[in-house]
Parts: structure tokens; C-alpha cells; sequence
């Protein structure tokens, strides 16, 4: 194990309920999937939406954390999250609709299932276009 997966493993939270400890694979993995549940038309509820996000809030633990940085393999994690982070972009609402300071978590997705697209409209008043069934 890298001494770079061993500081994040340090440095972020473990899987609730199974103790399983993140690495920046993981992350990037788990940060990929819910993409392509948006890019997919996510049909989740808001809260589950938010649920699943969180993993881009420990990848941003990691990428402002300054001893993180000093290790080899930080610059391609920085890399591969920008890269994701372009991609989400391109499903997302261009203007913050959701009050807060993340702008993965104010930009809604522009496409959802008919659970998301209740939620974003009854708390938000943000209608997404539907998902393709």
C-alpha cells in the first residue's frame, strides 16, 4: 500500500457500518458511479441524492488538505477528480438552484428520474427535464 493510501485512509471516514476504509480508488470509483447514475437520469430520492454525493466531500478533504499534496501520487488524483468533476458539469444545472457553498451539491442535475424530479421541484421549486425512459 501506497504511503499516499494510507494518509487518506487516515484521513477520511470509513464506510458507515462496515468500517471498510476509503482510498483515493475507492473514491474516485464511488464519485464515477454516481455520474453516471446522473448522466443515467438518477431516480433516487433527494436525500439518497446528497447521500451518494458525499464522496466528492472527502475527495475535496483530500485535495485541500496540504500534507496530502506532498505525496507522489496526489497530482494524478488531482488530475482524474478534475477530469470527473468536467464530466459532471455536463449534467448539471449551469446556475446554482440548491442553497449552500459546494458546487456539486448546488448544481442540480439536469435530467432525473420521477423520484428526483418530485423532490428537486417540491424543495427547490427546480424542475429537471425527465429522465428517458
Amino acid at each position: 500500500m501506497s504511503d499516499f493510501n494510507a494518509y487518506v485512509q487516515a484521513l477520511v471516514p470509513a464506510y458507515p457500518g462496515t468500517g471498510r476504509l476509503r482510498d483515493p480508488d475507492s473514491l474516485l470509483w464511488q464519485y464515477a458511479a454516481v455520474i453516471t447514475n446522473v448522466a443515467d437520469g438518477y431516480d433516487d430520492n433527494l436525500a439518497e441524492y446528497f447521500n451518494d454525493l458525499s464522496c466528492r466531500d472527502f475527495i475535496e478533504l483530500v485535495l485541500r488538505d496540504p500534507k496530502a499534496s506532498e505525496h507522489a501520487p496526489f497530482r494524478d488524483f488531482h488530475d482524474a477528480v478534475s477530469a470527473l468533476d468536467r464530466r459532471f458539469k455536463t449534467f448539471l444545472a449551469p446556475q446554482p438552484v440548491a442553497p449552500g457553498n459546494r458546487w456539486w451539491t448546488t448544481h442540480l442535475p439536469l435530467r432525473a428520474g420521477a423520484n428526483l424530479r418530485h423532490d428537486m421541484q417540491a424543495i427547490f421549486g427546480y424542475g429537471a427535464q425527465p429522465a428517458e425512459e
